[in-house]
């Protein structure tokens, strides 16, 4: 609750209760989160490490796991933390949307599309992905595949943040600054949702 809403003594409350729970993977969870999230990337890998350890099998985890390695540039460390929770369970996207946000780091938009579309095909209702789709084509100078699944999106979530703000991308590429400084900041007063980490690092 504290650090939800921006209050003092976070910290302090997750100290404790990793006291009063030391082996409580919930707690060690959302501590990690925390961390990370507070760009303590150290501390917040010890943590999901000694988690994964009592929770071998545990998405959530290993999910934490790869955004830590994110955070600290260690790609590929990330990407054989996706393949383990591929491996865990086939059916989640959870190991192939993000997987995609490495390649981009990489520069490789032909496996970020790959990945992202494999994701797609789990999870066709997450509008983040297809925002990935529209970042890609946008990357690979392809306007006119990034217009169209843009304006699709539009159709069915006209204001969700990170729809406009790959309209606000768009418009950079089509020269119009005006226009992408009013979506993003329509997009910053609505707040990014944190479905794959897209309000944080």
């Amino acid at each position: 609750y504290l650090w939800r809403n921006e209050q003092k003594g976070a910290e302090k409350a997750f100290q404790k209760a990793s006291q009063l729970a030391p082996h409580n993977t919930e707690i060690m969870l959302m501590y990690g989160e925390y961390l990370r999230k507070n760009f303590h990337f150290n501390r917040a890998l010890e943590l999901y490490q000694m988690a994964g350890k009592l929770d071998p099998l545990s998405i959530q985890i290993l999910y934490g796991l790869a955004r830590v390695y994110e955070a600290r540039s260690e790609l590929e460390e990330a990407l054989q933390v996706y393949t383990q929770i591929r491996q865990i369970d086939p059916s989640s996207s959870t190991g192939y949307g993000p997987a995609s946000g490495i390649y981009i780091l990489l520069g490789n938009i032909a496996q970020m599309q790959y990945w992202t579309f494999n994701a797609l095909k789990l999870d066709p209702e997450d509008v983040d992905l297809v925002g990935w789709v529209v970042r890609g084509y946008l990357n690979l100078g392809d306007y006119t595949s990034a217009l169209q699944w843009l304006s699709w999106i539009e159709q069915s979530h006209p204001d969700y943040p990170l729809v406009l703000a790959d309209r606000a991308m768009l418009s950079i590429y089509e020269g119009n600054i005006g226009a992408s400084i009013a979506y993003s900041k329509k997009a910053i007063e609505q707040r990014l949702p944190d479905r794959w980490g897209s309000d944080s690092i």
